[in-house]
């Protein structure tokens, strides 16, 4: 704790001023315009790689296409950072987090992390540091036994813990591990010189692990690999199965699980809980391989006695008890989430007021004259949240990202002292029980502590690691304050009154904020950009929780106050069609609402986030989004003619009337290309042209026809290369260029300037890396348009561009992306970065031919057959369609009364052909039809009262 610390560790670099970083939050459009298809994006002015990106579409996960995206900030250079998986976890609320590492060819770069957040398998947000390299050396100069030697000479301790037998023996047992071993062994990393993360130098160093016996210190050591000096100093030390029963001297009598080793031995030991908790006895030792157990013969534990050994009790709940907290409100198992073994040592050394987690185990003084020994439960709950945060955002131990480390301890000390205590004994204050309190995160400035960003008590200096233990206040009342809630005025002079959640939900946003979304170098900005991230996805975008989440960080300085408002937006994909059906897909970028409902101006809605959806009919739609943002209100925004669907005109059709088990042929006639289908949307295409037979049919039987005009055709991408300087590219990289496409399309041409004729293949890739297909081309030397006829179907991140020596010129400056074509095409970027251009100019390119909605054409199926109980025979109807003459032949048995007319199809009579009696036999009848209109009739022939009718088709 702050006390003895303070004397223990003192950093050999001066204060970093953070003063100097900036950040930029961009929303909705302004965010879509730095990171297609994102809602907001954060940038910090250290790095091109946004430090958070929240997208409003969801988006297929794939690390190779993360990799892909975060090396194209870095031009030509891109190809040498990659990224390499670290951890993976999923939460309670479904969210899968996966952190990855940054390397620089092959080397691992300190304290940079990127994480992707990904639900249902699909990208919702990433968030990190990923930091240029610049090297002046690239391989080691000094050897790592220099080095080593160096880092020794640095720490200049009396004895380091692989120079004591028994320390070494209890490694290996506690690893499980005879090769493990505490000698340091050097791993090469890339660092920023003193942590100055946010400055562009950056060293080749020796990392190494220095545990020192005496005087005791646990530090990662960074020794520049080319001069041996010490660039960095990282200290790692944080300060601060059988159902038994404790009396504990600090938290009252519990339940306590407890190893049975025969009837009459107890020990502090159980497998219940992860891969277990135990607690030694260091016997005031500071040699760990001298540990012993401690033991009971009933199983109750109140074992006092000049030894303090009642105190072990404490520990060995406490470390239950935290896991329990984390357990039960977390899910999580162990601090690492995998069972983490939770190791306590009590007694350790004399006169020795800490205690300390050393990256492995906790370790409990017994305190002085002034202080009992360090095991009360919120010391406990701290010295082990240390450990969840070395397995999670493994925060620097130094200045403000240190101050966040402590604080999550204290934060989490205390929600297990109110986890764990009997009601009425848990408080606000940190260590109180061993004697007197260090700290309070009711009122930190009781012992000389801030409450406020940079107020009064705020530490600047060296020492304490950069004021971890001090300016720790500003989180700690924070969370007093989201909890509590209350009203006030801070050291800035700004009012506040805060309605508290209560600590299980303040607890839970804070949980979420460590091990979800802070890394190494987080700083007071961004734990609370990221905790009120961390309340909407808990709570809800504008829920209370958010709200309150906000002004309690209002109140102690970080940040302005919550604004309680909706701002609904959203663009699409691409907004006109000369094509039905037209699918359209909505990128929603509202901010601080949670629910939606679309009307997309057919009829038809949606209350998806971010919908697709298809229009099926041409004409001119409205769309209306409605946002709810809860007790942020309601808005709504209507963008009127926003989707525009002008097809060609309908083709003119003319059915058939046939008998039964006949064939039919339809005709039809339009502007462009007919195609016939057997349905009215979708459907198979059964022929082209302007007139179609059918098959045999036995039933009446519809066809659908459209009419289909050539696409539009336009250009896109710089004319040539005269865009910025550049040469010929010919190294082996694979290079490209990235592009959005927004309706089907081809491209058909492009212009490049080639240095020798050769065969180039250009290669078309998916937004995963995967090949779609290859295009060898016979380029000439010098420029020339290569015909390309590349078919491209809607999508994000398509590349195209080639492996191998190309031989083709690429700008390496002057492009300003994006390159768009009329909702068509968007070229967005390239594989290295938004200063190059590769290969290909000026896309020439066709969109899908226009086609029409389909009109409807009938095959008519007659039975063609006489009616025998009425003495008729067959019956012939003809031509159909007819001209000018109808034609009626029909056999009758006997002489019967005959009637023949012409209806429209509504039934109205337009024409009484001939009625009266026939003579048995043969008989034939032509109608004169000419004075009728194209169209169609019915044909009606009543036959001794019998009726039959035939549809007929009238065209000219």
């Amino acid at each position: 704790m702050k006390k003895i610390i303070i004397l223990l560790v003192a950093l050999a670099f001066t204060f970093p001023s953070f003063s100097s970083i900036t950040e930029n939050v961009y929303k909705g459009a302004d965010a879509n315009r730095i990171v297609p298809t994102a809602k907001m994006v954060r940038m910090k002015s250290y790095s091109l790689v946004p430090n958070y990106v929240e997208y409003g579409m969801p988006i297929a996960f794939n690390q190779s296409t993360l990799e892909k995206w975060l090396q194209s900030f870095f031009g030509e250079e891109g190809s040498n950072y990659t990224i390499e998986k670290r951890n993976e976890e999923t939460d309670q609320i479904g969210f899968t987090h996966i952190n990855f590492n940054q390397l620089y060819k092959g080397v691992r770069v300190t304290n940079a992390t990127y994480k992707a957040h990904i639900k249902e398998g699909k990208l919702v947000s990433v968030n990190g540091d990923f930091f240029p390299v610049n090297l002046t050396s690239e391989t080691p100069v000094i050897s790592e036994q220099a080095a080593l030697q160096n880092a020794l000479s640095h720490i200049g301790a009396q004895i380091y813990k692989w120079q004591v037998a028994e320390e070494e023996e209890h490694l290996k047992e506690h690893e499980n591990n005879s090769a493990a071993t505490y000698f340091p062994k050097a791993e090469l990393h890339i660092v920023h010189p003193e942590n100055k993360f946010f400055e562009p130098i950056t060293k080749l160093a020796y990392k190494f692990n220095i545990y020192a016996h005496a005087p005791m210190s646990r530090q990662d050591i960074y020794v520049d690999a080319s001069t041996g000096v010490i660039l960095l100093s990282v200290d790692r030390i944080h300060h601060g199965n059988s159902n038994g029963t404790v009396v504990t001297a600090y938290s009252g009598t519990h339940p306590m699980t407890t190893d049975s080793v025969s009837p009459t031995q107890f020990r502090l030991r159980e497998t219940t809980r992860g891969n277990g908790v135990r607690t030694f006895n260091l016997l005031t030792g500071t040699n760990y391989g001298n540990a012993v157990d401690f033991t009971d013969t009933d199983n109750y534990w109140n074992n006092v006695n000049p030894q303090k050994d009642q105190y072990a009790g404490d520990a060995h709940w406490g470390a239950q008890m935290t896991y329990d907290y984390y357990f039960q409100n977390y899910n999580r198992n162990s601090i690492d989430n995998n069972g983490f073994q939770l190791n306590s040592y009590v007694h350790y050394s004399t006169n020795y007021v800490n205690a300390f987690w050393d990256g492995q185990k906790m370790t409990y003084g017994d305190g002085d004259n002034s202080y009992t020994p360090l095991t009360s439960l919120d010391i406990c709950g701290h010295e082990v949240t240390h450990g969840l945060t070395t397995f999670t955002a493994d925060l620097v131990y130094s200045y403000e990202s240190g101050a966040l480390n402590e604080s999550f301890s204290d934060i989490f000390g205390t929600a297990v002292e109110w986890f764990g205590k009997n009601p009425g004994q848990a408080n606000w204050l940190i260590g109180e029980d061993i004697g007197s309190a260090f700290r309070s995160m009711l009122n930190p400035k009781v012992y000389a502590d801030p409450h406020t960003y940079l107020g009064q008590y705020w530490y600047v200096g060296p020492n304490d690691n950069g004021g971890v233990h001090t300016n720790s206040g500003v989180q700690n009342h924070w969370f007093y304050r989201l909890s509590v809630g209350g009203s006030g005025t801070n050291d800035n002079g700004d009012s506040y009154n805060i309605t508290g959640i209560g600590m299980t939900k303040a607890g839970a946003i804070a949980f979420r904020n460590l091990t979800v979304y802070l890394s190494q170098n987080s700083q007071y900005a961004d734990a609370r950009f990221y905790a009120v991230k961390a309340a909407e996805d808990l709570y809800g975008a504008c829920s209370f929780e958010v709200e309150q989440c906000t002004n309690a960080w209002y109140a102690v300085g970080v940040g302005g106050p919550y604004q309680a408002i909706v701002i609904p937006n959203f663009a699409a994909n691409s907004t006109t069609s000369c094509t039905v059906p037209f699918t359209v897909s909505f990128n929603n970028t509202s901010t601080n609402a949670s629910t939606f409902n679309w009307s997309f101006g057919d009829g038809g809605a949606s209350t998806q986030i971010s919908p697709s959806y298809t229009y099926n009919q041409a004409g001119t739609y409205n769309v209306k989004l409605v946002a709810d943002g809860g007790n942020c209100g309601i808005d709504s925004i209507t963008k009127n003619t926003y989707i525009v669907i002008n097809t060609p005109p309908v083709p003119t059709s003319v059915g058939d009337t046939v008998c039964t088990n006949q064939t039919a042929t339809l005709t039809a006639s339009g502007s462009g290309n007919l195609t016939w289908y057997d349905a009215q949307i979708g459907g198979n295409m059964v022929g082209t042209g302007t007139t179609f037979t059918t098959p045999a049919l036995t039933i009446t039987t519809n066809y659908y026809v459209d009419n289909a005009t050539p696409g539009p055709t336009g250009n896109v991408g710089p004319i040539n290369n005269t865009i910025g300087g550049g040469n010929n590219h010919s190294n082996g990289s694979s290079q490209f260029l990235v592009f959005d496409v927004l309706k089907p399309c081809t491209i058909v041409s492009a212009w490049a300037l080639a240095q020798g004729t050769a065969v180039r293949t250009f290669t078309l890739w998916d937004n995963q890396g995967n090949v779609i297909q290859t295009y060898p081309v016979n380029i000439p030397d010098g420029p020339s348009t290569v015909t390309l006829n590349i078919p491209l179907t809607p999508g994000t991140g398509y590349r195209l561009g080639g492996t191998g020596g190309m031989n083709l010129y690429r700008n390496s400056s002057g492009p300003n992306y994006p390159y768009t074509l009329n909702g068509v095409v968007s070229i967005t970027g390239s594989s290295a970065g938004a200063s190059y251009y590769y290969y290909l100019y000026n896309w020439e390119v066709k969109e899908a031919d226009c086609v029409s909605e389909r009109t409807p054409t009938e095959a008519f199926v007659e039975p063609c057959a006489g009616i025998s109980e009425n003495g008729v025979g067959k019956i012939l109807v003809y031509p159909n369609p007819a001209n000018d003459v109808l034609t009626i032949e029909f056999d009758l048995t006997h002489s019967s009364d005959i009637e023949m007319k012409m209806t429209d199809i509504t039934g109205k009579e337009v024409l009484n052909i001939s009625s009266g009696n026939f003579a048995k036999g043969k008989n034939k009848v032509q109608m004169d039809i000419s004075g009728l209109a194209e169209g169609m009739y019915i044909y009606n022939l009543r036959i001794d009262g019998v009726n039959s009718a035939y549809r007929i088709a009238i065209s000219r």
